[in-house]
């Protein structure tokens, strides 16, 4: 699948400008604490790992990976913690996930962090309140991810298939044109599209 430019709303903080245009991720790594959200397979994990290739000492983790390894591995680094909504069930030591995660970025002297999580799973409210805690005294930026635009889902099915157009429109005609947007549902899409059940 060819690498396509991805595009994040912001969503906070509100600085009362009604229409923001949305920007590639790199245009927030001056922020210390950015959080992306996004749908299953909108490419969250890609972006994240993209971007730390962008700043120095910089280190990919899961949530989960990162609050059981020794806290010496994150320290001096600007951390990239992935799937927060995979561990929201968990608690540490009698700790919801995302206080486990501040307690331990506290520990680490509130570093520069990029946090990503399933736009379902943010709990907009009580995250905000505790990750406002590590920004010190920074706003905290929250990113919408966008889904591919129709370039993108273009450039990524001409890697694929000869047919392009026979196949958006065939998916169109299906009124599934709207899920193309996602990243894993195009390839799904595509792999069906090929094996003749288009």
């Amino acid at each position: 699948m060819p690498i396509v430019q991805r595009f994040f709303r912001q969503s906070l903080p509100d600085n009362g400008i009604e229409v923001r245009e949305p920007q590639p991720l790199i245009s927030f790594l001056d922020h210390r604490v950015v959080v992306v959200l996004g749908g299953p397979g909108i490419g969250k994990t890609t972006e994240l790992k993209q971007a730390a290739e962008q700043e120095a000492e910089s280190i990919v983790s899961t949530v989960g990976q990162f609050l059981a390894d020794p806290i010496g591995l994150y320290r001096k680094k600007t951390l990239y913690l992935d799937a927060l909504d995979e561990h929201r069930a968990e608690l540490h030591g009698g700790a919801s996930i995302i206080d486990a995660v501040r307690g331990r970025l506290k520990s680490l002297g509130c570093p520069k962090v990029r946090l990503s999580c399933r736009s379902e799973e943010w709990q907009q409210g009580s995250d905000v309140k505790s990750l406002i805690d590590v920004t010190n005294g920074e706003p905290l930026f929250v990113l919408e991810m966008q889904a591919l635009t129709w370039e993108d889902i273009r450039a990524i099915s001409a890697e694929e298939i000869e047919d392009v157009e026979a196949f958006l429109d065939g998916a169109r005609a299906r009124q599934l044109h709207e899920f193309l947007g996602n990243p894993e549902t195009l390839k799904l899409y595509l792999k069906v599209y090929k094996n003749g059940s288009g």
